[in-house]
């Protein structure tokens, strides 16, 4: 019988389904261990489960999932990721050179880069780090940030400058609103008094929330400000100063 398929999941399927349909179990469990030491492992494994068209959500599909337990009783999960080569030789070096380049200008290769074998590993080493069983907890925010850097076009806005790094690097142009600080103050405590007078819908408010915000504002000013200017100051050709409501007319 021979079984002819295109797709990188079609072939692991035929793979994976081949071995766990053998009805000798310590037979399966031996080609199971001997496919793992191809890959370098060394480990002796028992109690495998596979998973097909296993989705990790923001963190990419994986061809093939499999969990296995070692000698320890530890359980270990491999990731696999099947390509395709078309009959030709698939080019590792060639792959991580596109990803790179992908990474320098995200319109690069970007038809396609999902199924980039890096691409891939990257997902991965985020769903390490940042995953919901990872002992950091996971962090939304920061998924949600890496998944808009990914796309072709974004905006982002905000005051969190400690963790978007990346986006500096990434961004065409970077936009910092400068004003005096009496501008900042007078916004402040205006909308302070339209939502008391209910003119204005928002977050509820107290006294000290508006005077804890004047002096949160005076600390950004002061101190946060001096630390973004040194912070972009590797991007000064891409940033631009706002001093003003006729330069924001301008943009």
């Amino acid at each position: 019988m021979e079984i002819v398929d295109y797709s990188e999941r079609g072939a692991m399927n035929a793979l994976f389904y081949g071995i766990a349909l053998n009805r000798d179990e310590k037979a399966a469990n031996a080609a199971m261990n001997e496919f793992l030491s191809m890959a370098g492992e060394t480990e002796t494994f028992h109690n495998f489960k596979l998973y097909s068209e296993f989705s990790l959500s923001g963190f990419g599909a994986p061809d093939f999932v499999i969990t296995a337990e070692n000698q320890s009783g530890e359980t270990i999960v491999f990731f696999i990721e099947a390509k395709a080569s078309a009959c030709k030789c698939y080019n590792l070096k060639e792959e991580k050179r596109r990803h790179e380049e992908y990474i320098k200008d995200h319109t690069k290769y970007a038809d396609g880069h999902s199924s980039n074998l890096f691409f891939q590993l990257k997902e991965k080493f985020l769903l390490l780090k940042y995953g919901p069983n990872n002992d950091s907890k996971i962090d939304k925010g920061i998924m949600l940030f890496q998944n808009i850097l990914e796309k072709d076009s974004w905006i982002i806005e905000g005051i969190y400058y400690k963790w978007l790094e990346q986006s500096f690097k990434d961004a065409d142009i970077i936009y910092i609103l400068d004003l005096p600080k009496y501008i900042y103050k007078f916004r402040i405590i205006k909308r302070f008094i339209k939502r008391k007078l209910k003119l204005e819908a928002g977050k509820k408010e107290t006294l000290k929330s508006l005077l804890d915000l004047l002096k949160w504002t005076d600390k950004f000013q002061n101190e946060d400000m001096k630390e973004i200017i040194k912070i972009l100051e590797k991007y000064r050709e891409k940033v631009y100063f706002i001093k003003d409501k006729n330069e924001i007319k301008k943009i």
